[in-house]
């Protein structure tokens, strides 16, 4: 169940659990059936907007997935799966105490479903391929395809060429992180 976050320009009096004081703006929201109502200076987390613990956890890890930048994408990388791993065997562990009767039950074929999704996510993490992008083996390729113009310096054909590597350095390193992004738990 998922809760939807307001934004209040000005409080009308303080909300002291928050750290609210009257008269600054703030988030507040509240899930369905449930009395209890959150509140915040700051926008809320997507994970803060989900009851369910897996789930909550799963916004974490798509959340920290969008954010990765190429440089730290091999520390994160093993992070994630590390993390992606301990709820895979989470509810595989949950999966397997269930009595056998009840494991193709609603909850069974749930925690079923989500090892299965976790693996896919695992494996496709693992398959990215992150070469270092190469600088000397683009420039190689750029000052092949380029040619000193008569009218130009060779200053400016150098810094022509340093343009044209540093796009091409660029569009490879968003190319891995789209492929990156794009990843995400499929199911409940």
């Amino acid at each position: 169940m998922t809760a939807r976050s307001h934004f209040v320009k000005k409080a009308r009096r303080d909300y002291s659990e928050a750290g609210i004081k009257r008269g600054e703006s703030y988030y507040w929201w509240k899930f369905n059936f449930s009395r209890m109502i959150y509140r915040s200076k700051t926008a809320p987390k997507r994970s803060q907007l989900i009851q369910s613990p897996f789930l909550s956890q799963m916004a974490d890890i798509a959340d920290r997935i969008e954010k990765i930048s190429y440089d730290d994408w091999e520390s994160e990388r093993d992070d994630i799966v590390s993390e992606l791993e301990s709820l895979r065997d989470e509810c595989q562990e949950k999966f397997d105490n269930i009595p056998e009767q009840l494991q193709e039950a609603n909850a069974g074929s749930l925690l079923s479903e989500r090892v299965e999704n976790l693996d896919g996510m695992i494996d496709e993490l693992g398959a990215i391929d992150i070469e270092e992008v190469e600088e000397d083996s683009i420039r190689e390729e750029v000052e092949s395809e380029f040619k000193k113009s008569e009218e130009e310096t060779e200053v400016e054909f150098q810094e022509r060429i340093k343009v044209e590597v540093d796009d091409r350095m660029e569009a490879k390193k968003e190319e891995v992180l789209d492929e990156l992004h794009q990843i995400s738990y499929q199911g409940g």
